[in-house]
């Protein structure tokens, strides 16, 4: 009896493991204030959204995960946009491509931490 309740929980236990990913939150664009486009040199472009402070995390719309902004590096219209995030998030930075259809340049980000 305690092999087979053993099997059983063995196997529900591999089904919510494989399902964890497809069940990752969806979220919306009309949540966020800023939606752009990020690519971060994977071939991958994605659509992100984030709040009106520099600082907020940068959301992927398909998959849920958080990306901490470290430095941004925009041009919108004529005027150039410069700022260095402190305290500075912690991690392996990436230098993205960043487009929000009036700014455009890059971001550096770090890819936040699962609480």
């Amino acid at each position: 009896m305690r092999k087979l309740l053993t099997a059983g929980l063995s196997g529900i236990l591999c089904m919510a493991v494989i399902a964890a990913p497809a069940s990752a939150k969806k979220h919306s664009a009309s949540e966020y204030e800023y939606v752009a486009t990020i690519d971060c040199g994977h071939g991958k472009p994605m659509v992100v959204g984030s709040g009106a402070d520099t600082a907020a995390p940068l959301v992927d719309l398909k998959t849920g995960r958080q990306f901490l902004p470290a430095e941004w590096h925009l041009a919108v219209g004529a005027m150039s946009y410069d700022e260095v995030i402190s305290p500075a998030p912690a991690g392996r930075r990436m230098t993205c491509s960043y487009d929000d259809g009036g700014a455009k340049g890059t971001v550096i980000v770090v890819r936040a931490r699962k609480s």
